[in-house]
């Protein structure tokens, strides 16, 4: 499709989302000014197809999924709202709706990214995700930057003097080690995929001194479960993606992977920050207090998101005197049925049951095109750490980490609709 015969909207709307592309990888503002930027757009752009694809079978079953998921966190602030948690000498916990539900319209946003996409040519595509890359690449090296000046924002690292975590301009390095394992995976894919390398017309060598960036940034982000969960996603990595991998490339892979923890073992700084148990206590008491909120209120928990100030309130009454850590429950699970009680463990565990789902159907299913087979092999072992690293933070609610998350949900929107559309025209009489 040549570019020229393209409409006004058609053009804006792919400008708008490459420039979304880059931005879901800077900061929290340029994230939201990029999705306005698309979702204006959007609004000028009326292919007549959005009913086609808002009636799909895997939209629908999206919707379902997030759907439940809203209610639950819904339910849980109606629960908070009608019957209060009061700890004794502080003030009430209240519910302010019209900031507690921001949230959930990263679920609308998520289909909405989907159908922008679907206004792509292949051309417009390319450059997309090129964009994305690009980006990638670069912030990677202000990374690499950043640990040893502390530029663009200094967060010093405990044990380390002179050496700071690599932030990016995200704000916290826990932030970096959820965000950056989808673009790495990807580009880990592409660097074992040709189809992949072709669609997206890069080069291996330039996909090469990407991934290489990318891992290293990933390290020097000092997440401790970072460092145990990366070798596991590569490992994994290597078990799904076997079928395009020769034994000598699995072999290699292995054997550098082995070989780099070993290293890395030696490396005083990182034996001691492994063996330190720095945060481990604190972990534990936001792990009991958030249990008591499920157990004193199983079904909705203590309200959806108020479970951070709650367990702070509680945790300053038992220790009045001592320093008390205040924050989220440091675990994705725990955090959920603590704040949303039960209700609200099942909807977010089959939200993400359905994410994971999609990914190996496209990762494995016959008549899927070779290079969204091979990515989305690649981001089933994203989607992999980004789990173990919700183990000791919450990273599934946190917005910076929601873009990219929701990036890689609108993709997979967009190729199981596609697939799902010539599966139906195949079959038509």
């Amino acid at each position: 499709m040549n570019t020229s015969t393209l409409s006004v909207p058609t053009l804006a709307l792919a400008f708008s989302v490459a420039v979304y592309a880059g931005a879901s990888l800077l900061s929290m503002a340029t994230m939201s000014i990029g999705a306005a930027l698309v979702g204006a757009c959007l609004l000028f752009w009326s292919p007549g197809k959005s009913k086609k694809f808002f009636r799909s079978e895997v939209v629908s079953r999206y919707r379902w999924v997030s759907v439940l998921l809203a209610c639950a966190c819904v339910a849980s602030l109606l629960g908070l709202e009608f019957t209060p948690i009061r700890v004794e000498g502080f003030d009430l916990v209240r519910v302010e709706w019209s900031r507690d539900l921001t949230k959930l319209w990263y679920f609308v946003w998520g289909p909405a990214l989907a159908f922008a996409l679907t206004a792509l040519n292949e051309q417009q595509e390319r450059r997309v995700w090129k964009v994305w890359l690009g980006v990638f690449a670069v912030i990677s090296v202000v990374g690499c930057i950043q640990f040893f000046s502390g530029w663009p924002r200094a967060q010093g690292i405990p044990g380390l003097d002179g050496r700071y975590h690599a932030t990016l301009f995200l704000g916290h390095h826990l932030s970096t080690a959820s965000v950056w394992i989808f673009p790495f995976f990807a580009v880990l894919a592409a660097i074992f995929s040709k189809p992949i390398r072709d669609h997206w017309g890069i080069s291996r060598k330039n996909l090469v001194v990407s991934g290489c960036l990318g891992l290293l940034v990933l390290f020097l982000s000092f997440s401790r479960m970072l460092w145990l969960a990366l070798p596991l996603g590569i490992g994994f990595f290597g078990l799904v993606f076997r079928r395009g991998l020769r034994l000598g490339q699995v072999l290699f892979v292995g054997v550098a992977l082995i070989l780099s923890v070993s290293a890395a073992w030696q490396v005083p700084a990182i034996r001691e920050r492994m063996q330190s148990s720095m945060g481990t206590h604190d972990r534990f008491e936001l792990w009991k207090v958030n249990w008591r909120f499920f157990l004193d209120r199983p079904l909705t928990g203590a309200g959806w998101h108020h479970n951070l100030e709650l367990a702070g309130q509680a945790l300053r009454k038992a220790k009045p005197e001592g320093y008390v850590f205040i924050g989220h429950a440091h675990n994705n699970a725990i955090d959920v049925v603590g704040s949303m009680g039960i209700l609200g463990l099942m909807t977010w565990l089959a939200w993400n049951i359905w994410l994971a789902v999609e990914l190996i159907r496209l990762g494995f299913a016959s008549g899927v095109p070779p290079w969204i087979r091979d990515l989305s092999r690649g981001w089933l072992a994203a989607f992999l750490v980004f789990q173990l690293n919700g183990l000791t933070q919450v990273n599934f609610w946190e917005g910076k980490v929601q873009h990219q998350l929701f990036w890689v949900v609108a993709w997979v929107l967009l190729w199981r609709y596609r697939q799902e559309s010539q599966v139906h025209v195949k079959g038509a009489p």
